[in-house]
């Protein structure tokens, strides 16, 4: 069997529904998600059209996003993509939120030392229960 590198057809809808997409209606359109979901079409948008004002949108609203989130890469990426597609824009970059990076990367430090010690608690546990 050969594999297709063309995009499936679902992928390429969603690819020509992104395109035509207007800045207006990014807002009202990615509110009809949750955050997660929302994000994910956002970073979609902004990799699939070749509307540069769209893309700047798409990334500035999946900034906001992030940042509700705990999602210190995807705020990088997204920040970065932004710097990158405004570096030859008059367009002011958006200041890059380190105090949000170091706090959110303290607490998700906290949070799986947490999640490591239950489950090595779990699992000593589970152990004891297997030797009986």
């Amino acid at each position: 069997k050969t594999r297709s590198t063309s995009l499936p057809c679902w992928r390429k809808l969603a690819a020509s529904m992104a395109a035509s997409l207007l800045s207006e209606d990014l807002e009202t359109y990615s509110n009809q998600y949750g955050t997660h979901g929302a994000i994910q079409r956002l970073q979609f948008i902004a990799s699939q059209t070749s509307k540069t004002n769209l893309k700047i949108d798409a990334l500035k609203l999946c900034l906001d996003l992030l940042k509700r989130t705990t999602n210190c890469k995807g705020y990088c990426e997204a920040h970065n993509s932004l710097k990158e597609l405004l570096e030859g824009n008059d367009s002011a970059v958006p200041m890059f939120d380190q105090v949000w990076v170091e706090a959110t990367q303290k607490q998700n430090g906290i949070l799986k030392e947490l999640y490591e010690q239950d489950l090595s608690q779990a699992r000593g546990s589970q152990m004891k229960e297997n030797i009986r």
